[in-house]
């Protein structure tokens, strides 16, 4: 039987039940803190996990979810590098100037060297700490690498778009371990999970680990593992059937890791955290239906996503959380839980989600931003139905969208003039973030600009062999 969700729940026994779940905490606390195991998806659609209904079979992912508590209003940014930026600081992007687009392969700036990371304060913390897969995060110099920002170790890319197979972004090789390009065969996804394993093998057992395994699948190019779009045969669509294959490689890989960790008799010590970094890109085979819109928009369907967590024997089996929560919330959850509160002075936007777990809480903020960029941007009630879009930021035009989340929550409806004074009100508090926000940091060109030269390796030292200074 399903657990209410927290904000569902009477006052009274959301408390004795909060006061149940910690008392039970208490009394099995570990000796050490949990290891912790953070999976991200890339441009994952809501309606491509089982536990949402959707077609595509993922069963290891749908007995994670199931078997813990599910996050059914887990907001991402919309887009891949923001949401990056946000759950590795805990803050808003627009704090970094990482608030519009992704940062290109040809950027001069990365996540900002004074910003605090998760790898950083774990690691503080005793963990040893690794990064599998995407980094999209700059690499235009050494210090923006993810083994100098907390990570022990990373195996993977620092672009985005990379080739499954030949692991290129724009004929520049894009495979790295330990700052040091690597040429291997294989299929990333499949490479990812491998590496994930080797290095919880090979690593110290009597310190907790962090492994942040971030899935560059399924995002485009559209490239599945060799044979296993037969299983989608019966989907007329070719970019949905691929997709598909796609999405249920990554569901294995994700077993693979689950399953090393289950032998090494870890399962019970490890707390489990699955997200997608943004909504599905519809034109590239992706499903956020019901939901309004996809990737790169401020609709439900472009930041709303599949999001859940675990931890065997110590939060309950089919729970779910309905209140708006955010990835930055991961920050703060996950840091207290390795045995400290973040230090103040790092002014998070993220809260804690453990009072939200163990029903001490119905809602954790007053306010999500959702996005901020020049021209567009999104806010939503942390405790009420509201949510607000906006469009041309101060301009002569700008234009005010608003939606009853609670009885629309497919974005049907704008009640902004029949709203005026929530609207208004929303619209107050978003200008308030306008004013707290950093220049953004940004370059508009979706191809290389001229003059620039795609290096034969995508690293600090490839980019400055191929275009000296």
């Amino acid at each position: 039987m399903d657990a209410a969700p927290c904000s569902a729940m009477p006052p009274l026994r959301r408390l004795l039940l909060g006061l149940i779940a910690v008392a039970a905490l208490a009394c099995s606390a570990p000796e050490r803190p949990p290891n912790l195991l953070l999976i991200l998806a890339d441009d994952l659609g809501w309606n491509d996990v089982g536990w949402h209904g959707g077609p595509i079979r993922t069963p290891r992912l749908d007995a994670l979810a199931e078997g813990g508590v599910r996050f059914e209003r887990f907001y991402s940014q919309p887009l891949c590098s923001a949401t990056r930026a946000s759950l590795l600081t805990g803050r808003y992007p627009m704090r970094q100037g990482l608030q519009m687009g992704v940062i290109r392969p040809w950027a001069s700036y990365g996540l900002p060297l004074g910003e605090r990371t998760l790898a950083e304060e774990l690691r503080e913390r005793g963990y040893r700490t690794a990064i599998l897969g995407k980094w999209h995060l700059g690499f235009a110099n050494d210090a923006l690498l993810p083994t100098r920002r907390g990570f022990d170790h990373h195996y993977g890319h620092y672009t985005g778009a990379i080739g499954y197979e030949t692991h290129r972004f724009l004929g520049g090789l894009d495979w790295h371990r330990d700052e040091r390009s690597v040429l291997e065969v294989g299929y990333t996804t499949s490479l990812i999970a491998d590496g994930a394993i080797r290095w919880l093998a090979e690593g110290d057992r009597e310190r907790p680990f962090f492994l942040f395994v971030s899935f560059n699948a399924p995002h485009t190019p559209l490239q599945a593992p060799a044979g296993s779009e037969e299983e989608y045969a019966h989907i007329a669509d070719e970019r949905r059937r691929t997709y598909a294959a796609m999405v249920t490689a990554l569901d294995a890989a994700t077993g693979r890791i689950l399953d090393f960790i289950e032998e090494d008799g870890l399962l019970d010590d490890t707390l489990v955290v699955f997200a997608s970094d943004n909504g599905g890109e519809p034109s590239a085979g992706a499903d956020n239906s019901p939901l309004r819109g996809g990737k790169s928009r401020s609709y439900e369907g472009g930041v709303r996503v599949p999001a859940f967590i675990y931890w065997r024997g110590r939060l309950p089996a089919g729970g779910a959380i309905t209140v708006p929560v955010q990835v930055a919330d991961l920050f703060p959850t996950l840091v207290t839980l390795a045995g400290r509160p973040p230090d103040p002075m790092l002014e998070l936007d993220g809260r804690d989600l453990w009072p939200l777990l163990t029903g001490e809480a119905d809602h954790l903020h007053e306010t999500l931003l959702l996005e901020l960029t020049r021209g567009r941007a999104a806010l939503r009630e942390g405790a009420g139905p509201y949510k607000l879009v906006v469009k041309r930021l101060d301009g002569e035009a700008e234009r005010l969208e608003l939606y009853d989340l609670d009885a629309d929550p497919y974005e049907t409806r704008d009640l902004a003039r029949e709203r005026g004074e929530v609207a208004a009100r929303l619209r107050a508090r978003l200008r308030a973030y306008q004013e707290q926000a950093a220049d953004a940091r940004w370059t508009s060109d979706e191809r290389p600009p001229g003059g620039f030269r795609i290096p034969g390796v995508w690293s600090p030292r490839g980019l400055r062999a191929a275009n000296p200074p």
